[in-house]
């Protein structure tokens, strides 16, 4: 029977953004002990082809009840390299924050795919297939990823049914954390921001095309031509890999922005956070967003595309959606939004985010890292 405190190794190739704060909050708040075996996260692919040989050697030597891996791990190669030391002994459990069966493609990512490279979707397959317990981040991820399986396996030759019932079987959705503790402290319970003056939108997210920055700029250039006023907060590395669309909006927008930049987590990303008044969110991606609810907790109203996790996350708030690509539409929303009285939609909006805080969640965490370990 496993001891109350389990001996869990967790493996990360990519050690860094959503999964280094998932990893860091964890450990911060869990009563189990880990032993945390990473690399930089840069080289993505490379990580995914070649990142189990590294932490294979850097594992020690010991026994450990659970082998905790990211989906960025090749975790059959990890396995297959770790045979003959202690660990081998251990139950496996695998955390998907994305997967690169259902992540969307750039323009030079798809040049590749036309080529018959789905050796990245392959690899998530064969962690799962290997692991002992997979978990998802969220139901919308669970659902994305059995969905587009069998399509996905077809791409194959042959031999590409895959034992899916198995997987299902095995696999379990546990919400991703939000550390709520760096923002209650600051934030007022009761803001109404003021119809007179302008409001601040705020963008959280990475400035990359799956975040699709291009329709952040419709919405802008839709409220410009209204001549609606407003004000930017523009977080996030500076560096512009979206193709020039900040470049555009650093231009074109001046006299509105507030911040741009990189804020740095703690105390100068929250207060940047609880500034904001609106979060417009126009993502092509997304399996939890860990930006949109912590900004959420903080009483920012988020405007949300209606397709992707939002719809099942966002349940209660069915009317912050709008059609993906309206961004008429969704001017209109804002701007019938600020004219309103917000209140209580921003206390609701934090009621709301208060579930997926660490605090709230890691009993959770304990009890399905004890079910995985016995496995």
């Amino acid at each position: 029977m496993i001891k109350n405190q389990l001996k869990i190794v967790i493996l990360e190739p990519y050690y860094g953004g959503s999964h280094k704060q998932w990893i860091d909050q964890l450990i911060c708040h869990s009563s189990h002990s880990f032993t945390l075996l990473q690399m930089p996260s840069r080289f993505w692919k490379w990580r995914m082809q070649a990142g189990a040989i590294y932490l294979a050697e850097a594992t020690p030597d010991e026994q450990f009840d659970l082998i905790l891996a990211s989906s960025m791990l090749n975790l059959p190669l990890y396995l297959s390299l770790i045979r003959k030391k202690k660990a081998a002994c251990a139950a496996t459990a695998i955390y998907f924050h994305e997967n690169q069966i259902c992540y969307p493609l750039s323009d030079h990512e798809k040049a590749r795919a036309r080529k018959n490279d789905f050796s990245y979707g392959f690899i998530n397959i064969a962690s799962a297939l290997s692991a002992d317990i997979v978990f998802f981040n969220s139901t919308y991820h669970y659902e994305s990823f059995f969905q587009a399986l069998p399509l996905f396996m077809k791409k194959f030759p042959d031999y590409n049914d895959l034992p899916i019932t198995d997987l299902t079987d095995k696999s379990r959705v546990l919400p991703i954390g939000i550390d709520t503790d760096s923002f209650s402290s600051k934030r007022t319970s009761h803001r109404q921001v003021l119809s007179g003056s302008p409001p601040k939108l705020l963008w959280s997210h990475r400035r990359e095309y799956d975040k699709n920055p291009e329709g952040f700029l419709q919405l802008l250039l839709e409220l410009q031509k209204r001549e609606f006023e407003f004000n930017l907060l523009l977080l996030g590395d500076t560096h512009d890999r979206a193709g020039g669309v900040f470049t555009t909006i650093e231009e074109q927008f001046a006299r509105n922005i507030l911040f741009n930049g990189y804020a740095k987590a703690g105390d100068e990303y929250s207060e940047m956070i609880q500034q904001a008044d609106f979060l417009p969110v126009t993502s092509n991606h997304e399996f939890f967003g860990i930006s949109v609810m912590e900004a959420v907790f903080c009483g920012v109203i988020p405007l949300l595309p209606e397709h992707l996790v939002y719809p099942t996350l966002y349940k209660p708030f069915s009317d912050l959606l709008y059609r993906p690509g309206d961004y008429i539409g969704m001017a209109d929303l804002l701007i019938k939004l600020h004219s309103s009285d917000s209140t209580v939609l921003r206390d609701r909006l934090h009621e709301h985010a208060l579930q997926y805080s660490w605090n709230h969640l890691i009993d959770t965490y304990d009890k399905e890292l004890v079910i995985a370990a016995n496995q």
